[in-house]
This record gives C-alpha cells, structure tokens and sequence, in this order.
C-alpha cells in the first residue's frame, strides 16, 4: 500500500502512526530524533522506511530553497555514505526542523595569520520551516545536539557557510561573535583556540532558558534516538511523555 506525505498548507505532515513514532511527533511535545546511517539502513527494511525518507529528504530541499543553495546538503543519500548525523524536530504528526553535524579536517587561520590544522565537530546544516521560527525549537535543535554530543560548547565547532540567520542565532544566544574568514567558507569562532573552562570564555553555553532543551537520557528511543521536550514558548503547551520501543525494533 502507497502512502504519501500530505501537506498542510507548507507544512508537511506524517500520515502513518509508526512513521510518527519513529520521528517521535505522536504527541503535542516537541519530538527529537536522531538519525545516521545506521539507523537509515534499518529504518528503510521497515514499512516506513520510504515515509521517512521522504520526510527528511524533503526537509533537505526546503532548506536548499530556504538558503538559497545550488544543490541539495541534506539526504537518506547523502547521510548513509557519510559519518554525518542529523537531528530532526517535529511535533502533532508534522516535522519542521532539522540540523545535520559532521566532523570535518579543517585548516583555519587565526588572528595572528598562524595556520592551524583542527577536527571540529561541525555544524553542516539548520533548517527550521519559516511558520515555526522564532519560537525556541532551533535553541531546542541545538543544545541536544550539543548534549549529544557530550555538551560541547559552542565556540569549539565549526560552522559549514553559515547563513546570516545561524550567525545572529550564536551571537545572541552564545554571544559569538569574532571570527577571521576563511578560504574554505567555513567559520570558526576565534574563542575556539582560547583556553578556559565553562563560562571563562565567549562561546560557553550558559544557563538555557528551555529548561526542557536538555531532555533526560532514558528517553531515547532505541532506533532513532527519539526523546521528547515540552514545547518552548509560544507553541502548543503539553506534557512529556516516554517514547515506547517499537515492536519490530
């Protein structure tokens, strides 16, 4: 049986209950979800492996268009030939966000014109859909990707031609700032080869204002990833709810 994904004016909803628990969006909570190559190759023997796909494919595309790019980043394809992880948000049955990170062999200058050769974790692509920006989930989207990433602080990641968009989101929630372009289009924060712990700093991560942003570790599902977060402010409110193994899992 074919089934499709439906648009909602531009929104893109999930029709099928176990596609929507894959993603985590069952409920009025925002659902994260994990994704890799690994989890794709298992997902696509599954009956909602071409609802999923479909999904995140098309949320790849939406981002091209969103920032204007030649070609599309962001895929089942491109994900499952690479080491690359990507993290996808959703909600009610319908998915509206995604941020891809990668490790990537960088050489970056710095203030004094000295040559480094780095291996940052690096931000490769962000995309929240226009009807849900400026409500929390890209903050959500990012500090679980950096909890997942063993709470990395922002300024020691590299960030793929960043749009304005990404720039204004770190200067204001991690007040980065300073930065020396590069040949290579990516941009590492000048903080990142300053030493110093937790807020000594600029680019530590300080007290989130989602207290839900950080959600607890039981919660992951163990295909995907999956764990629930409350909505931010300025969403539907609802309460948290444990994500169940599915029974094919």
């Amino acid at each position: 049986k074919l089934q499709f994904l439906y648009f909602i004016g531009c929104q893109m909803e999930i029709p099928n209950a176990e596609a929507r628990k894959l993603f985590n969006i069952s409920t009025d909570d925002i659902g994260l979800s994990r994704w890799d190559s690994r989890t794709l190759t298992q997902v696509k023997r599954t009956g909602s492996g071409a609802l999923v796909c479909g999904a995140i494919d098309e949320l790849g595309v939406r981002s091209m268009k969103a920032q204007g790019l030649s070609r599309v980043i962001t895929s089942t394809a491109l994900l499952c030939c690479s080491e690359h992880t990507l993290f996808v948000a959703g909600s009610k049955g319908v998915v509206f966000g995604i941020l891809k990170v990668g490790k990537k062999n960088l050489f970056i200058r710095n203030e004094l014109g000295k040559l480094h050769e780095i291996q940052p974790l690096c931000v490769l692509d962000f995309y929240v859909h226009e009807d849900y920006q400026r409500a929390g989930v890209g903050r959500i989207l990012f500090e679980h990707m950096l909890e997942c990433h063993g709470d990395v602080e922002p300024r020691k990641l590299g960030y793929d031609r960043p749009s304005n968009k990404l720039l204004s989101f770190l200067r204001k929630h991690y007040n980065l700032c300073s930065y020396i372009p590069q040949n290579n289009n990516f941009v590492v924060y000048n903080s990142y080869f300053e030493p110093g712990g937790a807020g000594s700093v600029t680019g530590t991560r300080p007290p989130p204002v989602i207290s839900a942003a950080s959600p607890p570790r039981d919660n992951y599902n163990i295909l995907s990833g999956a764990v629930n977060a409350p909505h931010p402010q300025g969403l539907v409110q609802g309460k948290g709810k444990r994500h169940v193994k599915p029974s094919w899992a």
